[in-house]
């Protein structure tokens, strides 16, 4: 029923959900000539939905207004408000086809007004009423064309609606997963674009009702509660109490039944008011059976009396049937097998009429314990094999089900494809038609005008022409200046560093970082010739010198240069090259298409993985492949990768300008090349070129020296000359634990090498290895970038601040973004800092240091507490909230002498070693020695009052020896629990 009901909530909200005036002030808007006529529609719409659930006869009446008003100005905006809010009227009498024709005629003004949102709404709307009505396919193609509008509207509001649908639909037909997808894609888009629109709350609650179905009852608890404080800071009370319905129903089934009787007293009062009979019939068997459980039971027989009166009402026949099942249930718990058996009997006609073998199966079941309760064995043993027969027969149609679902799924995938062909070569003719038709119009319309046109036409592109060149010209001229002002200060930088290499008395870590900054301005020499090259290509002026020789030598060559970095970072690598004698080709633009490769390859080879080259001579062409472990993500086109700094997606560093050079290298040399993600998981550059005579122009040809004498071996990244064989400095075993989330390896390395020797570090690939090893290892202080492959910095950020095991711990965030707007995402997610790169290590160095040092104060600020305070120890809700839960626990167990770690643990929720890192980063105790302390504190508190023996104490704070509580207690206070009492006495 629940299923149902989530759909009709997600069509009615946008009607309850208004902020509306009062229904005076709205009547005096509509009668008003001198308001604007969409003011007037909109005060109409808002006087139609008022009385929606109330008054039928009022609904009616200003409906019918608004289409006079809207005949009246001959407006479209005020058909489609009319028609759209009369859906709704028809909605609430279960009239679907009147429904799904007030929508339609809606859909048809929207697309009039060419109002994209309006369209993506009615579209929802549709959507939501065929999946109620088991149309499945029908639901989804109109979910779809909804998510399709609003994507292309840019109107993520749209966007987040039309996946709360889609999940709909997808709960609605047991496909929790798609469901669980959607409706995480709805709380993503909404929580940034509006964290206030009431879908998100929905999205939300439908969550914790896919858990629920799951019977994973903590985590549905969980999103109940989240959806209820969302609606609460919405002030939308309906939401509120379909959430507070929810939670009614989940502390039924968990036992605790005075807490479903508080949800569902509460929550039938509500829809009663409001006149909800549907949700209302279903409250009271809820309500029933909770009051049944706490021994309520006069009552709990009303509400289902009640339930049914109103079940029989509204003609719900599959309610009537639940009714009668829990009824009879409930009667034969209540030893009434009599009545039981009658109320079963009931159940099981109406089951049979609707053919639900579900409901039929309870129905025996019930029929069978009857009869037994009744000492009538026999025929509770003949009922029982009914009951098993109808139980096999819904096993067989179970697993029929299952192969059937995958055929449909074969067949629509199938029919879809036909669809979509026929629909291509419909609007492939149809366009075709368009275009004679404009051609003919054109061609007469051309004739009048052709003399004007070709004037203006040729003096326009006279114009165009040369400012394009002009433009051309700037920007050669740019890329050149830019590269001879770069290519100065990286002199003057690369010079002094090989100067200080040549040193034989660095010391390892100095050798490092100079190796570093050699590398690193090396790749940012690379980067500006290569800006340089493809501002020649674009621009014409690098042109092709080819000569006759065998590419095979230059290829081994280029080759070879790769060797050792392969082996330093243990990547497998093997290239092979057969001759090629009799070749024409371009020798540099060769060199930089394979240098180009390689370098790309041996950038996003996964760890260890495997790289290949292989050359070789294929007719008039060299055929080059290179390959290597790893697959290209993302939605776009694989081809996008040649597009310069192209980004698979925003958490990722782009792949610069390396592809888009050798992309327009291969064009400039007559080839091709492709990219493919292979089924073995590896991604594959194939390059094409020809290299005969023929296929270049005279121009081209270059008659200088020969090629085999003129190779020049590219720059290639040279790797750390020497290892580390400093002797680690030994840390503290208390030293604060440093947890650095960083996908560059280098820039991992110089922040593990900045913090190594004051804080025992931990490192982590991406965020999603960052967000485990802060759950396993609970560090004091977390250093994370944001731009990272499958989980980012703000993602990690946001998963461990609302963790109760870890939402204690700083986290500084490292970005090259230096827009505002992203700064204050970060800060807004529970960051505590926020960095900018390019750094300064001892600026990072001090962040850090003031965080944890910002510890160590709140955990002098506990040790003066008697009573846990959360507000005045803690810089986090989550945090509150974890105080409390340990206060609640040491409440109940500080008097217990074998309460220990373990049992702390358990009752808290957490590993042993999770609560002692908690523990120890707020209050700079263990956990044994937390709950002393505590109870230590209890003991002073109550050494203060009058005629209290220091035994006593000892043993009502959970110590089991006197002399162990005095030790103890002098070790804290100075002073012997008995001094103590005399000296505040």
């Amino acid at each position: 029923m629940d299923k149902l009901y989530i759909v009709f909530f997600f069509l009615t909200t946008s009607l309850i959900a208004q902020q509306q005036l009062s229904v005076d002030s709205l009547i005096t808007v509509t009668q008003n000539p001198k308001m604007a006529d969409t003011s007037r529609v909109l005060a109409y719409t808002d006087l139609v939905n008022h009385y929606m659930y109330s008054n039928k006869d009022s609904t009616l009446y200003y409906s019918k207004e608004l289409f006079k008003f809207a005949e009246e100005k001959d407006l479209d905006y005020g058909y489609f408000k009319a028609h759209y809010s009369k859906a709704f009227y028809f909605f609430t009498s279960s009239s679907f086809d009147s429904v799904i024709h007030q929508l339609e005629t809606a859909l048809h003004y929207a697309k009039k007004m060419e109002a994209p949102e309006m369209v993506g709404e009615v579209h929802s709307k549709l959507s939501g009423v065929y999946s109620m009505l088991g149309q499945k396919d029908k639901a989804l193609e109109y979910a779809q064309e909804s998510l399709i509008v609003s994507r292309e509207n840019e109107n993520w509001i749209g966007v987040g609606h039309a996946y709360l649908n889609l999940g709909n639909i997808h709960f609605y037909n047991n496909e929790y997963n798609l469901a669980l997808k959607d409706f995480q894609k709805v709380d993503s888009i909404l929580s940034i674009h509006n964290p206030k629109d009431v879908s998100l709350g929905n999205a939300i609650s439908n969550i914790g009702l896919i858990f629920f179905d799951q019977d994973q009852y903590d985590k549905a608890g969980i999103y109940f509660n989240r959806a209820r404080t969302l609606f609460d800071e919405m002030e939308y009370a309906h939401g509120s109490q379909v959430v507070k319905a929810h939670l009614g129903k989940l502390k039924l089934k968990v036992g605790e039944y005075e807490e479903a009787v508080k949800y569902l007293e509460e929550t039938t009062a509500y829809f009663e008011q409001i006149g909800d009979q549907f949700k209302t019939g279903e409250n009271y068997n809820l309500l029933a059976k909770a009051l049944f459980e706490v021994d309520r039971k006069g009552q709990a027989f009303e509400f289902l009396d009640k339930a049914r009166q109103l079940k029989l009402q509204i003609q719900d026949t599959l309610g009537l049937i639940t009714n009668l099942l829990a009824t009879s249930d409930m009667r034969l718990s209540n030893k009434e097998p009599q009545q039981s058996l009658k109320l079963a009997q009931e159940a099981l006609m109406l089951s049979e009429k609707l053919s639900s073998l579900m409901n039929q199966e309870v129905a025996l079941k019930y029929i069978s314990e009857s009869y037994a309760a009744l000492n009538n064995y026999k025929d509770s043993y003949l009922t029982y094999k009914k009951y098993l027969v109808v139980n096999d027969s819904l096993l067989k149609i179970r697993n029929l089900e299952q192969s059937q679902e995958i055929e449909a799924k074969y067949q629509t995938e199938k029919k879809e494809r036909e669809i979509a062909l026929l629909k291509s070569e419909s609007e492939l003719a149809e366009a075709k038609q368009k275009n004679q038709r404009n051609l003919l119009l054109g061609g007469i319309a051309l004739t009048s005008i052709a003399g004007l046109s070709f004037f203006f036409l040729y003096r326009n592109r006279q114009k165009t022409t040369r400012k394009l060149q002009e433009l051309d010209t700037a920007k050669s001229n740019f890329f050149a200046n830019i590269s001879h002002e770069f290519r100065t200060p990286l002199t003057l930088i690369s010079g002094p560093v090989e100067k200080q290499l040549a040193e034989e008395n660095l010391s390892e870590d100095s050798r490092r970082n100079l190796e570093m900054v050699q590398r690193n301005s090396q790749r940012l020499l690379n980067l500006v010739d290569q800006l340089l090259d493809l501002s020649k290509l674009e621009s014409g002026k690098m042109t092709l010198k080819v000569q006759e020789g065998n590419p095979a030598s230059l290829l081994r060559a280029l080759a070879i240069s790769f060797q050792h970095k392969a082996s330093t970072e243990q990547i497998s690598y093997e290239f092979s090259v057969t001759e090629m004698e009799g070749a024409w080709f371009d020798a540099d633009a060769l060199e930089k298409i394979v240098v180009n490769l390689l370098a790309n390859a041996f950038k996003y080879v996964t760890k260890n993985g495997r790289i290949t080259l292989h050359a070789q001579r294929d007719h008039d062409s060299l055929l080059l492949k290179v390959e290597n472990d790893g697959q290209i993500t993302g939605d776009g086109p694989l081809e996008d990768i040649f597009l310069r700094f192209h980004q698979k997606d925003e958490h990722q560093e782009g792949v610069g300008v390396g592809l888009a050079l050798v992309k327009e290298l291969v064009t400039l040399h007559y080839g091709t090349i492709t990219v493919v993600n292979t089924p073995q998981q590896s991604v594959l550059f194939t390059v094409n070129l020809p290299i005969h005579r023929n296929a270049f122009s005279e121009a081209a040809i270059d008659t200088s020296e020969a090629i085999s004498n003129k190779h020049v071996l590219p720059s290639v990244e040279t790797p750390l000359k020497s290892e580390t064989t400093e002797t680690e400095t030994k840390l503290d075993e208390d030293a604060p634990i440093l947890l650095i989330v960083e996908d560059h390896k280098e820039i991992r390395d110089f922040v593990r090498d900045s913090f190594k020797d004051h804080y025992q570090v931990v490192e982590a690939i991406h965020g999603e290895d960052g967000i485990a090893k802060a759950i396993e290892c609970i560090p004091d202080v977390i250093i994370s970038d944001i731009m990272m492959p499958k989980v980012s910095g703000l993602e990690l950020c946001k998963t461990l601040k609302t963790d109760e095991r870890t939402s204690h711990i700083p986290i500084i965030l490292l970005t090259a973004k230096a827009e505002e707007q992203s700064q204050y995402e970060g800060l807004e997610l529970g960051a505590d800092d926020y960095i900018l790169k390019p750094f300064k290590t001892k600026w990072l160095q001090t962040r850090v240091n003031n965080l944890v040092a910002s510890r160590k104060q709140l955990q002098q600020r506990y040790s003066q507490e008697v009573i846990l305070k959360p507000k005045n120890i803690t810089i986090s809700k989550v945090d509150e909230q974890f105080i409390e839960k340990v206060q609640m626990v040491l409440d109940e167990e500080l008097t217990n002498p074998d309460f220990s770690a373990e049992a702390f643990s358990n009752k808290v929720g957490m590993s042993r070693m999770q609560l002692h890192r908690k523990l120890k980063a707020l209050t700079g105790l263990t956990t044994s020695e937390f709950v002393r302390a505590e109870r230590l504190k209890v003991a002073a508190t109550l050494l203060k009052q009058r005629n209290v023996q220091v035994a006593e104490v000892c043993y009502q704070v959970g110590f089991n020896s006197p002399s162990y509580f005095s030790k103890c207690f002098k070790e804290a206070y100075g002073c012997l629990p008995s001094e103590y009492a005399q000296k505040e006495a």
